[in-house]
């Protein structure tokens, strides 16, 4: 096909930031793989025109390949859509020939690449293209929609929203440029006012204005073009509605560009009925939600709610998590609402009076969730909920603000059923502040839901620390319970009260309370519950230590672990060995000590409660310090402190803070106090390293479960240096390569060897000799 007959493309008036791996990518399935038809989906203003216009010029440029570029926006009908190429190519209707009749006549010997833009609103007309395809072998179709076509030829391409800055580096002027949605920013603020400029006061506010626009190129574009009115941080402090500030496209923009409201509008009223209500309905999940979720707050027929979530996939106002995959159910894995179209999804369902049963429905569901966690969150499967949780914390949140203002009771619910969730991954803080909120806003909840609240507040507080409120909500707690008739609650309020009595060296009462909820556990059937009496039973071991017996402490911690391993909970079965390896050592046992200090090591990296970590190394340091290594002892008492803070764990129990006492005695007389810090300083820059020195030092015993060759070699080359302590950052500057593709190796090496910390990975690349 001659030159001259193709149309010539339209030139874009700006330049393409940050796409070079999707430009990339779809010119190699194009050129190389010769796919019939690449569909470009997402949502509206992700830049898929944008994006196909830089392909369409490549082809033109680099591959000599003929390109067609066909505006579908304007067609209304999906039987006009061949009409269109053809009236694109210069073909006409005849008294004896359709024009789409003509178009294939003359496409069908044809090398050619269509490039339809805009087909999510005539996308009935796949099977049309589908025709085409089939009798021209040789033409090829780029289309951009934000719903796919579903015909057979069709392979997906689903253009992402830019990659956002890292809020948590310090961005400063050209660094904060190097981020494609920061740099797409500013070059169109420039547009607006050419006095503006990136300036180290500017680029942090910047930076979090693009990542709360999530890297929607639309929405950047038209926050940019407000900098000719407005600072930054003024802009910034409006995005709460950002739908009413981000207005105000150019007037030669398409209209359903002109605003941030008009391109989302644009897909949502391509909606059927049932998929509109169910994206209002959807709208009020934070943070993303599962298949399961979308049905509880949709309500109605579950298969009916998939496929009206399917639909909304089609038409990309929600998208796939693909680093959270389908669990094989059929239905699709976690599901994602960009925020800026949760909150046009948010605007409809109050305009429709549906908010308040949505919250409603939504509270529940969350509800549901945390009591069917309680009782799995000690035991075989306590990382797999606890990490579902982790998940849904967003929604927990909102499930929880929501709640106590409109349903305070189911607030107060929540939160006892999360108690042990909180302890283990949440700020203790927080969940303070919701306990105490909901415990004054629901004073006439039943006796045995607020007897679980005031138990999830002493449990919170022992935390921190702060005894009387420990004191003071276990015993309301124990006198709610008994009025509930509730063992269970009774058991771990009187072990608080325990640890209450401990703290304030009362063991006359302490032990009381101890005997009382061991025995209230008795006859438990639940994994959760006879992991608690593990648990709880490991007290009576410290008690019998605190009075000199030996003999009864390691008995009592023998029986306790074997209760715990028999559970299969990771967190008591850490807690217990920690323990008894202090009282070994103590008895002389130093290598059978170290080896249970080692396991609960190993335990407490693979878990994302880095305070575990921060006291076995606490532990560890006391072993070193009591068989002769006082600069071992204090390196390790070093990376418990950073560890420790890291966490926000700021209370250390009696029996730590014990271990410490003598760690600094003890190292301190043999090193000075100088030489003591200075070591226990080195531990505190480098805990990875001393973690990964501590296992070095073991014998050999357990082997890493997956093969080192899973990793890539750039992967080995992370983790080793990931090993040394070293942040991501200093990573990539070390491989000269970029903080996020450091982070992204990280995420992988993490991902590959199936464990969920740094110092997880460090364990592992010292077992596999990698480090």
């Amino acid at each position: 096909m001659a030159r001259n007959v193709v149309a010539t493309l339209p030139v874009p008036r700006t330049s393409l930031l940050g796409r070079e791996p999707e430009r990339a990518e779809i010119l190699r399935l194009i050129v190389d793989e010769r796919v019939p038809l690449l569909t470009l989906t997402g949502p509206g203003g992700v830049g898929k025109t944008r994006l196909a216009l830089a392909v369409a010029a490549a082809l033109e440029t680099d591959a000599d390949e003929d390109v067609l570029f066909v505006p579908l926006a304007p067609v209304r009908e999906a039987a006009l859509v061949l009409p269109a190429i053809a009236a694109s190519l210069g073909l006409r209707e005849s008294p004896v020939r359709s024009a789409a009749g003509s178009l294939v006549e003359t496409l069908r010997g044809l090398q050619l690449i269509l490039v339809l833009d805009n087909l999510e609103h005539v996308a009935a007309a796949g099977p049309d293209l589908a025709w085409v395809l089939e009798t021209c072998p040789r033409v090829q179709i780029v289309a951009t929609s934000r719903s796919r076509l579903h015909i057979g030829a069709e392979h997906m391409f689903p253009v992402p929203p830019l990659p956002i800055p890292d809020l948590e580096a310090n961005l400063q002027g050209v660094t904060a440029l190097d981020n494609p949605a920061v740099d797409l920013f500013c070059q169109r603020a420039r547009q607006a006012n050419p006095r503006f400029a990136l300036t180290a006061d500017t680029s942090a506010t910047v930076a979090t204005i693009v990542a709360r626009l999530d890297g929607l190129p639309l929405a950047i574009e038209l926050a940019a073009a407000r900098a000719a009115m407005v600072t930054p941080e003024t802009l910034l402090a409006r995005l709460d509605r950002r739908l009413r500030l981000l207005t105000g496209g150019p007037d030669d923009a398409p209209s359903r560009l002109r605003s941030l409201a008009d391109a989302i509008a644009w897909s949502y009223d391509l909606l059927t009925p049932g998929q509109a209500a169910l994206f209002r309905r959807l709208s009020v999940f934070v943070g993303g939600f599962d298949a399961h979720a979308a049905i509880a707050v949709a309500g109605g027929d579950p298969v009916a709610v998939l496929d009206d979530v399917h639909g909304l996939i089609d038409q990309s106002l929600v998208s796939v998590d693909r680093a959270m995959p389908a669990d094989g159910t059929g239905a699709p894995g976690r599901l994602l609402i960009l925020e800026t179209i949760r909150e046009f999804g948010l605007e409809r369902l109050a305009e429709w009076g549906e908010a308040g049963d949505a919250s409603a429905r939504h509270a529940a569901w969350a509800l549901e969730l945390a009591e069917a966690a309680e009782a799995h969150i000690i035991g075989p499967s306590e990382r797999a909920w606890c990490n579902r949780l982790d998940a849904e914390l967003a929604n927990l949140r909102a499930a929880l603000g929501w709640s106590l203002e409109h349903e305070p009771v189911t607030a107060l619910r929540l939160m006892g059923a999360l108690r042990t969730y909180w302890c283990r991954r949440a700020p203790i803080s927080e969940g303070r502040r919701w306990l105490e909120a909901a415990l004054a806003a629901a004073p006439d909840a039943p006796a045995q839901v607020r007897a679980r609240g005031y138990c999830a507040l002493s449990h919170l507080a022992t935390l921190q620390g702060a005894m009387a409120t420990v004191r003071e909500s276990a015993t309301r707690a124990v006198s709610l319970s008994d009025a509930g008739g509730d063992d269970r609650t009774k058991a771990w309020s009187l072990s608080q009260l325990f640890m209450a009595d401990l703290v304030a060296g009362n063991l006359e009462t302490a032990v009381p309370h101890l005997t009382q909820a061991i025995a209230l556990l008795d006859h438990a059937t639940r994994d959760s519950d006879r992991g608690w009496q593990a648990y709880i039973l490991q007290g009576q071991g410290y008690v019998a230590k605190l009075l000199g017996d030996h003999a009864q402490a390691h008995a009592v911690y023998s029986d306790a672990l074997r209760r715990a391993r028999a559970v299969g909970t990771d967190a008591v079965v850490h807690s217990v060995l920690e323990e008894f390896a202090a009282l070994l050592v103590e008895a002389g046992e130093t290598e059978r000590a170290r080896g249970f200090a080692l396991e609960a090591l190993e335990i407490a990296a693979r878990s994302m409660e880095s305070w575990l970590l921060g006291f076995v190394l606490l532990t560890m340091g006391y072993i070193e310090v009591l068989t002769g290594d006082a600069s071992r002892a204090a390196e390790l008492c070093g990376a418990s402190d950073a560890v420790l803070q890291e966490s926000g764990a700021v209370f250390l129990m009696p029996l730590h803070r014990q271990r410490e006492a003598v760690v600094v005695e003890r190292a301190q007389a043999v090193l000075g106090p100088d030489r003591y810090a200075a070591y226990r300083a080195q531990g505190r820059a480098a805990p990875l390293t001393v973690i990964a020195d501590a296992i070095r030092q073991a014998p050999a015993g357990n082997q890493p479960l997956v093969a080192a060759s899973s990793l890539t070699q750039r992967e080995g080359d992370v983790l080793r240096l990931l090993t040394t302590g070293m942040t991501d950052r200093e990573i990539g500057s070390a491989l000269f390569i970029s903080r996020k593709t450091a982070s992204n190796h990280v995420a992988s090496i993490l991902r590959k060897l199936k464990v969920e910390s740094r110092a997880a990975a460090a364990i592992y690349a010292v077992r596999a000799g990698l480090a």
